[in-house]
Parts: C-alpha cells; structure tokens; sequence
C-alpha cells in the first residue's frame, strides 16, 4: 500500500498485491526433494552398514572368537569356512594357514613333553622338585623303588621329613639360600629314610632352579648308594685286619718294590731282625 500526494495533497492510494503461492509451491518442492535425498541417504547408509557388517564385522568378529576359543582350550583344529567369509576369504585362509601350524606346534610339543616326562619316569635315579620352601612337587617312580614310598604319597610333603637330622643343616643352607641366584650344582650325600624305616646313604646333586620360569624350584636328583658304602666299609675292615695279622704273626713278612727291588713294606717281626 502506498499513498499518491499532489501538491502536498493526497490525491490517491496505489495498491500491491503479490501471489506467495509459487514461493510457497518451490519451498515445499526444495523440501520434499530434501526429506528423499536424506530417505536415500539413510537407506543407503544402512544398506552399506548392513554390507559391512555381513561381509567384515561378522567374519572378523567370528575370526576372533575362533582364535579366543583356541587360546584358551589349547585345541587349534577349528577353521574359518571360506564361503562364509565372501570378501575375507584371503584373510580366511591366513587365519586356517596359521591355526595349521599352531596344532602342528602343538603336537609336537605334546610328543616333547611326553618324551621327557617318560625319560624321568624311567630314570634309574630319584629325581624331584621342591618348591621355594622345600615342599615336594614332583618326583618320579624311582622313590618306590629305592626308598619304597609311592610317589603320589609323597607329593606335598617336606623332604627334609625323609633327611636324617644330621644332614638336615646342609639341604637347609641350600632352600634358605633364596637370594643367591646361582644355578651350580651341589652333591650332597644324604642319609634318607626308607619306607620300611631303616636309612639309606645317596648321594644327590642339588641344583637351585627356583629363578627359573619353568622348573621354578630345587631340582635334587639322587642315586642309593647304600650298597657301595657298604663294600668300601668291608674293604677297609678286611684290610685293616690284615695289617693286624700281618703285624703280630711271628713269621717274617716284607714286601719289595718288583722294579728297584726297594722294601715297600715289612712286619713287626722284620723289623726286630
């Protein structure tokens, strides 16, 4: 609206009139081109996701789960299947390449480990471990038959119970000796006591393993060497009766050197000559 004035003198008004409906016609047409576009976009963007997932983070997920499940039952025989992974099938065959090795590893380990425990099952010589404070934790099928105890019957107890006190302060000195990080072995001979309650001399090697990740604990491997006292014992005593015969008898006795004829041993009786 807007006034016409002649000679200061309104003499007139001046109608405008504008149609707002092809404005309004193009505001509804910008919006509703806009509610498709953003329709499309999130259809779009959900059909991509819903790809991505079905095709990535479904495989990879299963592939973690696979190889979590295999950590911790130890069991590498599971496989990733190809057609189900689509786009990973590479990555699929990695994962089944490494998982192969794994449980190859893994029997071969079990074969290991199995050799070397049936050689210390079978070993000639009382073998044990104690842990950090003298405790047995192992032992092998040896104990029963050099000192008559079964070995599940021994596990957990001390073995300086099977000690005779008098060799006690030195197996000690070794299990106290915790800080000393030296792996030397030590040979001790030890009196332990047998099932049936009577000692039995061994001479053990002691080694301090307890630093080590492994064993972690004191390894003792010990052999009865009851028998050869014995005879070192009967030798002396048979010797030692035969210099006293030798020195009372009244006869003479001497012995020469067979090279430079030099006496090399001669009785009381010679002497006196």
């Amino acid at each position: 609206v807007a006034p016409i004035l002649s000679g200061g003198e309104r003499v007139g008004t001046v109608y405008l009139t504008v149609s707002l409906r092809p404005a309004y016609l193009k505001l509804m047409w910008d919006g509703l081109v806009g509610l498709i576009m953003m329709s499309l976009s999130f259809g779009l963007s959900f059909f991509v996701s819903s790809a991505l997932d079905r095709r990535v983070a479904r495989p990879i997920q299963r592939l973690i789960g696979v190889a979590g499940n295999a950590t911790e039952s130890g069991d590498f025989s599971a496989r990733i299947d190809h057609e189900e992974e689509g786009e990973l099938t590479d990555l699929a065959d990695s994962f089944n390449r490494i998982m192969e090795k794994l449980q190859q590893r893994a029997h071969e380990l079990e074969e290991s480990t199995a050799y070397y425990l049936a050689l210390l099952e079978h070993a000639s010589d009382v073998i044990l471990i104690l842990d950090p404070e003298g405790r047995i934790k192992f032992v092998n099928k040896s104990v029963y038959l050099q000192l008559g105890y079964h070995p599940q019957d021994l596990l957990g107890e001390m073995f300086s119970e099977l000690v005779h006190h008098s060799d006690q302060s030195r197996l000690e000195a070794i299990i106290k000796a915790e800080g000393d990080t030296s792996t030397e072995a030590q040979v001790l001979e030890l009196s332990l006591r047998h099932e049936s309650g009577d000692w039995r001399i061994h001479t053990a090697i002691v080694r301090d393993l307890r630093e080590n990740h492994v064993l972690g604990g004191i390894v003792i491997n010990s052999h009865d060497i009851t028998r050869r006292r014995e005879l070192e014992h009967e030798h002396l005593r048979t010797a030692q009766l035969l210099e006293a015969i030798v020195e009372n008898i009244p006869h003479m006795v001497y012995v020469k050197d067979a090279t430079y004829r030099r006496f090399v041993l001669v009785n009381r009786s010679m002497e006196l000559l």
